[in-house]
Protein backbone atom coordinates (compact mmCIF):
# COMPACT_ATOMS: atom_id res chain seq x y z
CA UNK A 1 0.00 0.00 0.00
CA UNK A 2 1.44 3.11 -0.97
CA UNK A 3 -0.35 6.46 0.49
CA UNK A 4 0.36 9.97 -0.22
CA UNK A 5 -0.42 12.78 2.37
CA UNK A 6 -1.21 15.96 1.33
CA UNK A 7 -0.38 18.62 4.13
CA UNK A 8 -2.16 21.52 4.76
CA UNK A 9 -2.31 24.57 2.41
CA UNK A 10 1.10 26.45 3.08
CA UNK A 11 2.43 24.08 5.67
CA UNK A 12 5.96 22.46 5.29
CA UNK A 13 7.78 19.84 7.49
CA UNK A 14 9.85 22.87 8.69
CA UNK A 15 6.56 24.45 10.19
CA UNK A 16 5.62 21.41 11.82
CA UNK A 17 9.38 21.01 13.57
CA UNK A 18 9.19 25.05 14.41
CA UNK A 19 5.55 25.13 16.16
CA UNK A 20 6.65 21.93 18.14
CA UNK A 21 4.03 19.64 16.22
CA UNK A 22 6.37 17.07 14.42
CA UNK A 23 7.05 13.95 16.18
CA UNK A 24 2.91 13.86 17.23
CA UNK A 25 2.62 14.61 13.48
CA UNK A 26 4.91 12.26 11.66
CA UNK A 27 4.22 9.06 14.29
CA UNK A 28 1.05 7.45 12.19
CA UNK A 29 3.36 7.68 9.33
CA UNK A 30 6.30 5.86 10.76
CA UNK A 31 3.71 3.19 12.07
CA UNK A 32 2.93 2.27 8.36
CA UNK A 33 6.43 2.46 7.34
CA UNK A 34 7.06 -0.06 10.07
CA UNK A 35 4.12 -1.93 9.03
CA UNK A 36 5.54 -2.24 5.40
CA UNK A 37 3.76 0.08 3.42
CA UNK A 38 5.05 3.18 2.04
CA UNK A 39 4.46 6.81 2.56
CA UNK A 40 4.68 10.19 0.45
CA UNK A 41 4.59 13.40 2.15
CA UNK A 42 3.24 16.28 -0.29
CA UNK A 43 4.35 19.72 1.70
CA UNK A 44 4.50 23.26 1.15
CA UNK A 45 8.10 23.59 2.09
CA UNK A 46 11.07 23.82 -0.30
CA UNK A 47 14.52 21.76 -0.68
CA UNK A 48 15.07 22.82 2.92
CA UNK A 49 12.00 19.96 3.95
CA UNK A 50 14.44 17.60 2.39
CA UNK A 51 17.01 17.79 5.27
CA UNK A 52 13.91 15.94 7.71
CA UNK A 53 14.67 12.85 5.41
CA UNK A 54 16.94 11.05 8.36
CA UNK A 55 14.32 11.68 10.79
CA UNK A 56 11.74 9.99 8.35
CA UNK A 57 13.07 6.75 7.22
CA UNK A 58 11.17 5.15 4.21
CA UNK A 59 9.12 8.13 4.23
CA UNK A 60 9.76 9.82 0.83
CA UNK A 61 9.47 13.83 0.73
CA UNK A 62 7.88 15.72 -1.89
CA UNK A 63 8.36 19.61 -1.57
CA UNK A 64 5.91 21.20 -3.97
CA UNK A 65 8.58 24.41 -3.72
CA UNK A 66 11.36 22.35 -4.72
CA UNK A 67 10.25 22.73 -7.98
CA UNK A 68 8.59 26.48 -7.83
CA UNK A 69 9.26 29.84 -6.40
CA UNK A 70 6.97 30.48 -3.70
CA UNK A 71 4.68 33.05 -3.89
CA UNK A 72 3.46 35.97 -1.38
CA UNK A 73 0.07 35.79 -3.22
CA UNK A 74 -2.11 32.16 -2.22
CA UNK A 75 -4.04 31.84 -5.37
CA UNK A 76 -0.70 31.98 -6.88
CA UNK A 77 0.36 29.36 -4.94
CA UNK A 78 -2.75 27.24 -5.53
CA UNK A 79 -1.98 27.12 -9.22
CA UNK A 80 1.78 26.31 -8.56
CA UNK A 81 0.76 23.30 -6.78
CA UNK A 82 -1.67 22.14 -8.92
CA UNK A 83 0.87 22.35 -11.61
CA UNK A 84 2.93 19.85 -9.12
CA UNK A 85 0.90 17.09 -9.64
CA UNK A 86 1.24 17.95 -13.20
CA UNK A 87 4.80 17.61 -13.12
CA UNK A 88 5.42 14.81 -10.92
CA UNK A 89 2.46 13.08 -12.52
CA UNK A 90 4.32 9.49 -12.96
CA UNK A 91 4.99 9.74 -9.24
CA UNK A 92 1.75 10.25 -8.81
CA UNK A 93 0.67 7.12 -10.86
CA UNK A 94 2.22 4.85 -8.08
CA UNK A 95 0.66 5.71 -5.42
CA UNK A 96 -2.60 3.78 -4.17
CA UNK A 97 -4.66 5.86 -1.99
CA UNK A 98 -4.48 10.25 -1.85
CA UNK A 99 -5.81 11.73 1.59
CA UNK A 100 -5.74 14.40 2.97
CA UNK A 101 -4.46 16.05 6.31
CA UNK A 102 -7.09 19.08 6.88
CA UNK A 103 -9.80 21.01 4.54
CA UNK A 104 -6.91 23.57 3.74
CA UNK A 105 -5.11 22.39 1.00
CA UNK A 106 -7.77 19.13 0.68
CA UNK A 107 -8.51 20.64 -3.51
CA UNK A 108 -4.87 19.17 -4.56
CA UNK A 109 -5.53 15.59 -3.70
CA UNK A 110 -9.16 15.67 -4.78
CA UNK A 111 -8.30 17.60 -7.90
CA UNK A 112 -5.10 15.08 -8.42
CA UNK A 113 -7.51 11.56 -7.59
CA UNK A 114 -9.99 13.18 -10.33
CA UNK A 115 -7.23 13.83 -12.97
CA UNK A 116 -5.25 10.25 -12.58
CA UNK A 117 -8.44 7.99 -11.29
CA UNK A 118 -6.93 7.70 -7.63
CA UNK A 119 -9.12 7.48 -4.95
CA UNK A 120 -9.14 10.06 -2.23
CA UNK A 121 -9.97 9.59 1.64
CA UNK A 122 -10.83 13.26 2.44
CA UNK A 123 -9.40 13.03 6.04
CA UNK A 124 -10.60 16.49 8.13
CA UNK A 125 -9.65 17.39 12.03
CA UNK A 126 -12.65 19.54 12.34
CA UNK A 127 -15.59 21.03 9.56
CA UNK A 128 -13.98 24.46 8.41
CA UNK A 129 -17.13 25.89 8.00
CA UNK A 130 -18.63 25.04 11.40
CA UNK A 131 -15.53 26.67 12.50
CA UNK A 132 -15.62 29.83 10.96
CA UNK A 133 -19.51 30.00 11.05
CA UNK A 134 -19.28 29.93 15.26
CA UNK A 135 -16.68 32.93 14.52
CA UNK A 136 -18.86 35.35 12.94
CA UNK A 137 -16.75 35.48 9.63
CA UNK A 138 -17.78 37.12 6.78
CA UNK A 139 -20.50 36.34 4.43
CA UNK A 140 -17.78 35.83 1.58
CA UNK A 141 -15.44 33.64 3.81
CA UNK A 142 -18.13 31.19 4.69
CA UNK A 143 -19.21 30.91 1.19
CA UNK A 144 -15.67 30.39 0.19
CA UNK A 145 -15.47 28.07 2.66
CA UNK A 146 -18.65 26.14 2.21
CA UNK A 147 -17.74 25.58 -1.54
CA UNK A 148 -14.32 24.01 -0.95
CA UNK A 149 -15.96 21.99 1.96
CA UNK A 150 -19.30 20.77 -0.45
CA UNK A 151 -16.44 20.11 -3.44
CA UNK A 152 -14.11 18.55 -1.30
CA UNK A 153 -17.01 15.88 0.58
CA UNK A 154 -18.53 15.35 -2.64
CA UNK A 155 -15.65 13.96 -4.40
CA UNK A 156 -13.72 12.10 -2.02
CA UNK A 157 -14.65 8.61 -1.86
CA UNK A 158 -14.61 8.96 1.55
CA UNK A 159 -14.69 10.79 4.57
CA UNK A 160 -12.59 10.53 8.16
CA UNK A 161 -12.97 13.38 10.62
CA UNK A 162 -12.17 12.86 14.64
CA UNK A 163 -15.34 13.07 16.33
CA UNK A 164 -18.82 11.98 15.80
CA UNK A 165 -20.26 15.72 16.45
CA UNK A 166 -18.22 17.00 13.41
CA UNK A 167 -19.69 13.63 11.34
CA UNK A 168 -23.11 14.88 12.24
CA UNK A 169 -22.64 18.11 10.98
CA UNK A 170 -20.70 17.26 7.95
CA UNK A 171 -23.86 14.74 6.96
CA UNK A 172 -26.53 17.44 8.43
CA UNK A 173 -25.36 20.53 6.18
CA UNK A 174 -23.69 18.76 3.39
CA UNK A 175 -26.18 15.90 3.02
CA UNK A 176 -23.29 13.49 2.86
CA UNK A 177 -24.50 9.86 2.94
CA UNK A 178 -23.86 7.69 6.33
CA UNK A 179 -21.80 5.02 4.70
CA UNK A 180 -19.63 7.61 3.11
CA UNK A 181 -18.34 9.08 6.36
CA UNK A 182 -16.76 7.41 9.52
CA UNK A 183 -15.27 9.18 12.33
CA UNK A 184 -12.22 8.37 14.94
CA UNK A 185 -10.54 10.11 17.27
CA UNK A 186 -7.02 11.48 17.46
CA UNK A 187 -4.29 9.20 18.73
CA UNK A 188 -2.15 9.94 21.62
CA UNK A 189 1.13 7.81 22.14
CA UNK A 190 0.14 6.45 25.71
CA UNK A 191 4.00 5.44 26.33
CA UNK A 192 4.55 8.91 25.52
CA UNK A 193 1.52 10.27 27.79
CA UNK A 194 1.88 8.67 30.77
CA UNK A 195 1.10 9.12 34.18
CA UNK A 196 4.47 9.81 35.44
CA UNK A 197 5.68 9.21 39.46
CA UNK A 198 5.48 12.14 41.63
CA UNK A 199 3.09 14.07 43.09
CA UNK A 200 1.27 16.74 40.84
CA UNK A 201 0.84 20.25 41.91
CA UNK A 202 -2.21 21.75 43.11
CA UNK A 203 -2.08 24.03 39.85
CA UNK A 204 -4.09 24.33 36.59
CA UNK A 205 -2.69 23.66 32.95
CA UNK A 206 -4.22 24.95 29.86
CA UNK A 207 -2.66 23.98 26.82
CA UNK A 208 -3.33 25.83 23.02
CA UNK A 209 -4.03 28.88 21.42
CA UNK A 210 -4.49 31.98 23.46
CA UNK A 211 -7.44 33.21 21.16
CA UNK A 212 -10.63 34.79 21.64
CA UNK A 213 -12.54 30.85 21.14
CA UNK A 214 -11.04 29.46 23.92
CA UNK A 215 -12.94 31.72 26.25
CA UNK A 216 -9.76 32.15 28.75
CA UNK A 217 -11.18 34.84 30.95
CA UNK A 218 -13.61 33.18 32.84
CA UNK A 219 -10.52 30.97 33.80
CA UNK A 220 -8.99 33.74 34.81
CA UNK A 221 -11.30 35.31 36.95
CA UNK A 222 -11.48 31.67 38.65
CA UNK A 223 -8.23 31.37 39.31
CA UNK A 224 -7.97 34.90 40.91
CA UNK A 225 -10.80 34.13 43.61
CA UNK A 226 -9.18 31.36 44.40
CA UNK A 227 -5.39 31.80 44.54
CA UNK A 228 -4.66 28.68 42.51
CA UNK A 229 -2.07 29.03 40.35
CA UNK A 230 -2.59 28.88 36.56
CA UNK A 231 0.09 27.56 33.94
CA UNK A 232 -0.64 28.47 30.02
CA UNK A 233 0.82 27.09 27.21
CA UNK A 234 0.36 28.12 23.70
CA UNK A 235 0.73 31.61 21.97
CA UNK A 236 -2.36 33.30 20.29
CA UNK A 237 -3.67 36.67 19.16
CA UNK A 238 -4.91 37.50 22.82
CA UNK A 239 -1.87 36.83 24.42
CA UNK A 240 -0.94 40.53 24.69
CA UNK A 241 -4.49 40.98 26.11
CA UNK A 242 -4.16 38.15 28.60
CA UNK A 243 -1.13 39.24 29.87
CA UNK A 244 -1.89 42.66 30.55
CA UNK A 245 -5.55 41.50 32.21
CA UNK A 246 -3.11 39.34 34.77
CA UNK A 247 -0.68 42.17 35.60
CA UNK A 248 -3.46 44.49 36.53
CA UNK A 249 -5.32 41.99 38.33
CA UNK A 250 -2.32 40.35 39.78
CA UNK A 251 -3.52 37.10 39.10
CA UNK A 252 -0.82 34.13 39.62
CA UNK A 253 -0.59 33.16 35.83
CA UNK A 254 3.21 31.63 34.29
CA UNK A 255 3.20 32.38 31.15
CA UNK A 256 5.00 29.08 29.08
CA UNK A 257 5.00 29.86 25.33
CA UNK A 258 4.88 27.36 22.73
CA UNK A 259 6.94 24.11 23.23
CA UNK A 260 7.58 21.08 21.21
CA UNK A 261 5.30 18.49 21.36
CA UNK A 262 7.56 15.68 23.05
CA UNK A 263 8.45 18.32 25.97
CA UNK A 264 4.16 18.22 26.98
CA UNK A 265 4.33 15.08 28.79
CA UNK A 266 6.76 16.48 31.47
CA UNK A 267 4.37 19.45 31.97
CA UNK A 268 1.16 17.53 31.83
CA UNK A 269 2.57 15.74 35.06
CA UNK A 270 3.32 18.31 37.01
CA UNK A 271 -0.26 19.72 37.23
CA UNK A 272 -3.09 18.04 38.80
CA UNK A 273 -6.41 20.15 36.47
CA UNK A 274 -6.56 20.61 33.14
CA UNK A 275 -8.60 22.85 31.68
CA UNK A 276 -10.29 23.50 28.28
CA UNK A 277 -12.97 26.59 28.31
CA UNK A 278 -13.80 26.68 24.70
CA UNK A 279 -17.01 27.91 23.15
CA UNK A 280 -15.93 24.26 21.01
CA UNK A 281 -14.23 21.77 20.08
CA UNK A 282 -12.79 18.91 17.69
CA UNK A 283 -11.22 16.20 18.97
CA UNK A 284 -8.95 18.48 20.84
CA UNK A 285 -5.52 16.82 21.19
CA UNK A 286 -4.32 18.38 24.05
CA UNK A 287 -7.83 17.39 26.48
CA UNK A 288 -6.40 14.20 25.12
CA UNK A 289 -2.77 14.33 25.98
CA UNK A 290 -3.62 15.45 29.47
CA UNK A 291 -6.15 12.70 30.70
CA UNK A 292 -3.36 10.17 28.99
CA UNK A 293 -0.79 11.64 31.43
CA UNK A 294 -2.86 11.74 34.32
CA UNK A 295 -4.59 14.85 34.49
CA UNK A 296 -8.01 15.42 36.37
CA UNK A 297 -9.56 17.19 33.52
CA UNK A 298 -11.87 20.22 33.34
CA UNK A 299 -14.40 21.16 30.61
CA UNK A 300 -16.99 23.46 28.95
CA UNK A 301 -20.04 21.52 28.21
CA UNK A 302 -20.19 21.87 24.90
CA UNK A 303 -19.85 20.24 21.29
CA UNK A 304 -16.22 18.41 20.97
CA UNK A 305 -15.39 18.07 24.50
CA UNK A 306 -18.35 16.75 25.92
CA UNK A 307 -18.36 13.79 23.52
CA UNK A 308 -14.99 13.24 25.44
CA UNK A 309 -15.73 13.72 28.68
CA UNK A 310 -18.41 11.97 30.59
CA UNK A 311 -19.18 14.14 33.83
CA UNK A 312 -17.80 13.19 36.91
CA UNK A 313 -16.55 9.63 35.40
CA UNK A 314 -13.32 10.68 33.35
CA UNK A 315 -13.72 14.65 34.23
CA UNK A 316 -15.76 16.89 35.27
CA UNK A 317 -18.44 19.29 32.68
CA UNK A 318 -19.51 22.88 34.01
CA UNK A 319 -20.59 25.38 31.81
CA UNK A 320 -17.80 27.79 31.36
CA UNK A 321 -18.46 30.30 33.60
CA UNK A 322 -16.40 31.74 36.23
CA UNK A 323 -18.59 30.70 38.87
CA UNK A 324 -19.17 27.43 37.44
CA UNK A 325 -15.03 26.66 36.94
CA UNK A 326 -14.78 28.10 40.98
CA UNK A 327 -17.73 25.66 41.95
CA UNK A 328 -15.69 22.03 39.97
CA UNK A 329 -12.50 23.30 40.93
CA UNK A 330 -13.66 23.62 44.73
CA UNK A 331 -15.04 20.50 45.00
CA UNK A 332 -12.05 18.29 43.50
CA UNK A 333 -9.29 20.33 45.58
CA UNK A 334 -11.62 18.94 49.18
CA UNK A 335 -12.45 15.61 47.59
CA UNK A 336 -9.11 14.03 46.94
CA UNK A 337 -10.65 10.58 46.10
CA UNK A 338 -13.54 11.73 43.28
CA UNK A 339 -9.64 13.10 41.69
CA UNK A 340 -7.98 9.82 42.10
CA UNK A 341 -11.38 7.93 40.11
CA UNK A 342 -11.73 10.69 37.57
CA UNK A 343 -7.84 10.29 36.35
CA UNK A 344 -7.71 6.47 36.63
CA UNK A 345 -10.83 6.98 34.22
CA UNK A 346 -9.61 9.54 31.98
CA UNK A 347 -6.23 7.42 31.31
CA UNK A 348 -8.07 4.37 30.84
CA UNK A 349 -10.71 6.22 28.26
CA UNK A 350 -7.75 7.32 26.30
CA UNK A 351 -5.76 3.81 26.74
CA UNK A 352 -9.06 1.95 25.03
CA UNK A 353 -10.22 4.76 22.63
CA UNK A 354 -6.84 6.69 21.55
CA UNK A 355 -3.90 4.28 21.41
CA UNK A 356 -1.98 4.24 18.06
CA UNK A 357 -2.13 0.78 16.85
CA UNK A 358 -6.12 0.75 16.92
CA UNK A 359 -6.22 3.95 14.62
CA UNK A 360 -3.62 2.20 12.15
CA UNK A 361 -5.63 -0.81 11.87
CA UNK A 362 -8.48 1.63 11.28
CA UNK A 363 -7.31 3.69 8.75
CA UNK A 364 -5.78 0.68 7.07
CA UNK A 365 -9.14 -0.93 6.79
CA UNK A 366 -10.24 2.24 4.87
CA UNK A 367 -7.41 1.60 2.38
CA UNK A 368 -8.01 -1.61 1.75
CA UNK A 369 -11.37 -1.07 0.93
CA UNK A 370 -10.43 2.23 -0.84
CA UNK A 371 -7.16 1.20 -3.00
CA UNK A 372 -8.32 -0.01 -6.58
CA UNK A 373 -11.57 2.28 -6.51
CA UNK A 374 -11.11 4.87 -9.26
CA UNK A 375 -11.94 8.73 -8.38
CA UNK A 376 -15.58 9.91 -8.04
CA UNK A 377 -16.63 12.24 -11.29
Amino acid sequence: MKVALFFTFGISLKDWKETGLFSREVAPYKELVNRGHEVVFITYGNENDLVYSNDLPGIKIEPIFKYYQKSDFKICNIIKSILFILKKRSTFLEIDIFKSNQMLGSWLPVLAGKYLRKPVLGRVGYDLYEFYNKRASSRLKLWIVYLISKLTYKYSNHILITSADGARFIQRTFNIPNDKISFHSNYIDTECFYPMTGKKEKSILYVGRLDHHKNLFPILDAVMDLNIPLYLVGLGDEEANIKKYVLEKKIKVFFLGRLPNEELPRIYNQHQFFILNSYSEGNPKALLEAMSCGCCPIGNNVAGINSVIVDRKNGMLMDGSKVAIKRVLLELMSNDELVRNITKAAREYIITNCSLSPMIDYELELYLKLKGKTHIS
